[in-house]
């Protein structure tokens, strides 16, 4: 019999769940309860972006009534027990379904009133010259707690693994199983992949610029104006992020509002600043210095060879003369 396959988040747990192909809610509720224990009357299960909160009334609803596919991330968590139950069914004892909108990552990531934001004090944040950079750079700029650059390779790999038909050899540039394995090594660094992932698991816009060129790249390209989003600086070897401050506490702001074209200005005049600096590295064709042993090597191709054969990640570009 076929089946579906749901990714899920619980807290900071991550489960997959199989609900037959035609599967109601009840199924699906039974399933969640033998993954994570939690007691079916205690179930909050939210699906889509923004996150929308599934009350229903009747359990027998069939999962396509409620545009569940096998590409959705579900969010679980606990009510605060039959009270919320009892309220939730007499609201809506009329309706089979309804959802409610419920926007997460505005909660999780609140934004500052862009009014409170010191437009002036937009800056580059560094973070560790390691291979886990890209990483590192989305957890501290999205102020994650108690979430590690592993948790986040996590994330991306039991995201392909469930999603094999979107994540195929073509758009991986290796077999997935081979690539699952290789974005889980601490050595492995991340791209434009990984952000494409890990931006709607929480819920946000990532935006990188690229410091050489300028260029932005969204991710995912078009969401709601006030989808919390954060700004990532990249230049061909390395990942860190844009901040500013409040204008209240003098506190770090580093998330923002996507439609805030403000702050993607003054992201950009961070990056042009950097540029006329030269402080980036262009790996088309010039000579890097490895910073950890000191080795040159030339171009893009060295440098990723350097990298693969000693674990180094951390380049800069040298001039000729020297």
């Amino acid at each position: 019999m076929p089946v579906l396959t749901l990714q899920v988040r619980y807290g900071e747990k991550h489960v997959s769940v199989q609900v037959p192909d035609g599967a109601n809610f009840r199924q699906l509720q039974e399933k969640l309860f033998e993954a994570t224990g939690l007691p079916i009357d205690k179930q909050v299960v939210s699906v889509g972006f923004p996150q929308q909160r599934l009350l229903l009334a009747e359990p027998n609803a069939p999962l396509s009534a409620l545009k569940i596919g096998k590409d959705d991330i579900l969010s679980l968590s606990a009510t605060g027990g039959s009270s919320e139950s009892a309220s939730s069914t007499s609201t809506v004892a009329s309706r089979p379904v309804e959802a409610r909108p419920v926007d997460l990552a505005r909660t999780r990531f609140p934004i500052l009133d862009p009014e409170l934001v010191d437009l002036g004090g937009f800056h580059r944040e560094p973070v560790p010259g390691d291979n886990s950079c890209m990483f590192t750079a989305v957890i501290r700029s999205l102020q994650l707690k108690g979430i590690t650059t592993r948790d986040l390779r996590g994330i991306v790999a039991r995201t392909i693994e469930a999603n094999p038909n979107r994540y195929t050899e073509a758009v991986l540039d290796k077999p997935p199983k081979k690539y699952v394995r290789w974005i889980c090594q601490d050595s492995s660094w991340g791209g434009y992949i990984e952000l494409s992932i890990l931006a709607p698991h929480f819920g946000v816009q990532i935006n990188t610029v690229e410091i050489m060129t300028g260029h932005f790249y969204r991710y995912p390209q078009e969401v709601p104006q006030d989808t919390p989003c954060v700004y990532l600086l990249h230049d061909d070897t390395h990942y860190d992020y844009i901040a500013s401050r409040s204008l209240v506490d003098g506190s770090r702001v580093s998330v923002f509002s996507s439609g805030d074209l403000r702050v993607a200005s003054a992201a950009k005049r961070v990056a042009d600043d950097l540029r006329r600096n030269r402080q980036y590295t262009d790996l088309g064709g010039f000579t890097l210095q490895c910073q950890e042993c000191f080795a040159l090597v030339i171009g893009q191709h060295g440098a990723i060879e350097h990298s693969s054969l000693t674990g180094h990640s951390r380049f800069q570009e040298i001039s000729s003369g020297l």
